[in-house]
């Protein structure tokens, strides 16, 4: 499975590179009390995005994983692992001491747990440094 992984620019974002149907949860995220404005990261595959994550990096050095998507048709397949991995490598060379997510379905929670994230008070938690 040959992919590529990279930011996704906002030239990229304008310019409609996914549509809302195909990524409902990170469409449209807003913005605010963070310091490193990370933005949106992607995993291509044949150059079609596939998944996209939004990240943001608080002042206390905590990675904030606002959302993660995998479109639909490539779900079960390894792509979200492999784009988790890359945001946690992202994360450790912005020197972030953990990641922390709010899963907005129990359903995610296998999936984290597999990744080795820890539930803690309302969220999920990860150290990395």
């Amino acid at each position: 499975m040959p992919t590529e992984f990279r930011y996704i620019t906002k030239e990229e974002m304008s310019n409609n590179i996914f549509r809302y149907k195909d990524f409902p949860v990170v469409f449209g995220l807003s913005s605010k009390y963070y310091i490193d404005k990370v933005g949106y990261y992607g995993l291509f595959f044949k150059d079609k995005l596939i998944a996209i994550a939004h990240i943001k990096i608080t002042k206390d050095n905590i990675c904030k994983l606002k959302a993660i998507e995998v479109k639909q048709y490539y779900q079960k397949k390894g792509y979200g692992k492999e784009l988790l991995s890359k945001l946690e490598e992202v994360a450790r060379n912005k020197r972030c001491k953990e990641i922390r997510l709010v899963p907005r379905d129990y359903r995610v929670f296998d999936f984290y747990k597999k990744c080795r994230y820890e539930y803690i008070h309302e969220h999920l938690m990860k150290k990395i440094l």
